[in-house]
């Protein structure tokens, strides 16, 4: 590239720079940071960050601490990926009085605090046996922007479950969602509940997608039924979410029923529902009721060349189920909704390569 002319810049060292300090280590990091000074490219916050963690990681807190003085001293500012790296190596030394402090810092000085920030302090907290503080820290989230997430769940799941094993045995966070109850699920409600948090229909998203992963229909049904009891109605995501599950599960009859559903309550189902849904049925061999689907389907709402694409081309075509596309096209085509002809250039060249 140099050869050639080309200079390269902060973007194009980023990736050096972290093999080198998951190779060798941070000072490998730290020399390249002072090679790209002497010839005169600053670093990025980017690159900056990527060695501090390295740093912290390796408990080098004295020099990470001058690390990011210099990064300041070049003009660079510090931003949520740097600080959130700093309440991390806090948390994982039990300092979690200063990592709730780098927090303040952060709202301080307009950096936004995001939900891995948050998450990171939740878990410095779960860590030491702090569940009501953490839920909280859930409960101040709720209420700014920094939405909570899958994982901001899976954390507080993680601790709970951890607390009912035996005592010293360490838990992955893959395998919280193979190993957790419907108990353990009710009991974070209920300890939300206690500390102000109230149940939303993110929450139950979260929690669905990541517990429906390798579950039984009963214990899924479970969960919904408690939202119904919660008096939370099912939004679009939530649909999408079960409708996908019961695609996996081959229980495409239910899937269809509660597309329709949905689209009786006003939502729009995700073209990747339809995908998982058409295809499934395709490949059990089903091809008239995946065509009677299609036909069935309100394919005006949504924007043809994604139809083609999205459904047709990779829902289809690319999983060796071609030969039912033509009928598809027509039936699109006789619903005036007609791809461009990019589109129908691309699916030509599909169609030709597998036919």
């Amino acid at each position: 590239m140099v050869s050639a002319g080309c200079k390269p810049d902060t973007y194009t060292y980023s990736p050096f720079i972290e093999y080198l300090c998951k190779k060798k280590g941070s000072q490998e990091g730290l020399s390249f940071i002072d090679e790209m000074l002497q010839k005169d490219v600053k670093p990025s916050v980017v690159n900056c960050t990527i060695v501090i963690d390295k740093l912290f990681k390796e408990r080098n807190y004295g020099i990470a601490t001058r690390m990011w003085g210099q990064m300041v001293s070049l003009g660079c500012r510090p931003d949520v990926v740097t600080y959130t790296t700093s309440v991390r190596a806090y948390c994982n030394e039990g300092r979690l009085d200063e990592a709730e402090n780098v927090m303040t810092e952060m709202n301080k000085i307009g950096v936004s605090v995001d939900a891995i920030a948050y998450n990171t302090l939740m878990n410095g907290y779960t860590s030491i046996g702090h569940t009501d503080h953490a839920v909280k820290i859930l409960k101040h989230m709720t209420s700014v922007t920094s939405m909570p997430n899958h994982f901001t769940y899976l954390i507080l799941l993680r601790h709970l479950l951890q607390r009912r094993l035996v005592e010293h045995v360490p838990l992955k966070a893959t395998h919280v969602w193979k190993t957790i109850e419907l108990s353990d699920i009710f009991e974070l409600f209920e300890l939300m509940k206690k500390n102000g948090v109230p149940s939303s229909a993110r929450a139950y998203l979260a929690i669905l997608e990541g517990f429906s992963e390798d579950r039984k229909l009963d214990e899924v049904t479970s969960v919904v039924s408690r939202m119904k009891e919660d008096n939370l109605p099912l939004n679009e995501d939530i649909y999408n979410a079960l409708i996908n599950y019961f695609c996996k599960l081959g229980m495409y009859s239910d899937a269809w029923a509660l597309l329709r559903s949905m689209i009786e309550h006003g939502f729009l189902p995700h073209l990747m529902s339809y995908q998982r849904m058409l295809s499934g049925l395709t490949a059990e061999g089903q091809v008239t009721r995946a065509k009677k689907i299609f036909r069935d389907s309100r394919w005006e709402d949504y924007n043809p060349d994604e139809i083609v694409w999205k459904v047709i081309i990779d829902g289809l075509i690319r999983k060796g189920h071609s030969d039912i596309c033509h009928d598809m096209i027509s039936i699109l085509e006789q619903m005036n909704c007609r791809p461009s002809h990019q589109t129908y250039a691309m699916l030509t060249k599909e169609l030709s390569t597998r036919e």
